[in-house]
């Protein structure tokens, strides 16, 4: 349900959120940087800091809308264009993270996941420059960044779901126990911070305000999956070789 929100709190929320997306970006690359990451050239790594530029990039393109002539927004449409690939980086982490633990079943349900997600991360851009040449349609982009919002979150549950039931199968001791809990909590704490950044886009429903939503969905789920929960499965995979050795 719609909300009315006078003009200047939805301008101090804009700021707010574009102030947490700068300060998870940039908190991850000091993190980078003084080398918490692990080895600057690992796949991950790279993924990692062109992730963040990407979603920096995005953020700021995503601002500028109200301050640039509707003329030119063509430009910033095409700058958003050139930017959101770098953020799809995300992507690439976590499934280069979870293939090795994964069936050809859980890799197809993740396929069939991310691919509707990028198909919808298109349409609003594609849509916008349609329209700038005169193509009529009858698109509601505004349900198109609600659905692209709810595949973020689906990505995220289904691939970290399917590694956490397939590690529940190979618990022998309370160190994988604690692991495992750690794991699921981190799961769960990403999914509650979606929730939330989900309710504030679906109920303010201004459009800068939902892709910046969008943006820190990816955000936050790439720190936690980076940070936490890549090291998680690495630690109880370890453990399984172990026990199986």
């Amino acid at each position: 349900m719609m909300v009315a929100i006078e003009e200047e709190t939805i301008f101090a929320i804009r700021w707010i959120l574009f102030g947490v997306i700068t300060g998870i970006v940039l908190l991850g690359l000091f993190f980078y940087l003084i080398n918490l990451t692990g080895d600057y050239k690992s796949i991950q790594s790279v993924a990692f800091v062109f992730s963040n530029f990407g979603l920096l990039a995005l953020a700021i393109v995503t601002t500028l809308p109200p301050f640039v002539d509707p003329e030119y927004h063509i430009y910033i449409t095409l700058g958003f264009m050139l930017a959101a690939p770098a953020g799809c980086g995300y992507f690439v982490i976590l499934f280069y993270n979870s293939y090795s633990l994964c069936s050809k079943r859980d890799i197809t349900a993740i396929i069939m996941t991310i691919l509707p997600l990028i198909v919808t991360g298109f349409i609003p851009n594609t849509v916008v420059i349609t329209r700038y040449f005169e193509l009529k349609d009858n698109i509601d982009l505004e349900l198109v960044h609600y659905i692209m919002i709810i595949f973020d979150m689906l990505v995220y549950v289904i691939v970290n779901s399917i590694c956490y039931r397939r590690f529940c199968q190979y618990i022998n001791d309370n160190s994988m126990k604690l692991l495992l809990h750690q794991y699921k909590m981190g799961i769960v704490s990403v999914f509650l911070i979606d929730i939330l950044i989900c309710t504030v886009a679906f109920t303010i429903r201004d459009v800068i305000i939902t892709d910046y939503c969008t943006i820190t969905i990816v955000n936050v789920g790439l720190t936690m999956e980076y940070f936490l929960l890549y090291r998680l499965r690495n630690q109880v995979t370890v453990l399984i070789q172990e026990a199986n050795a």
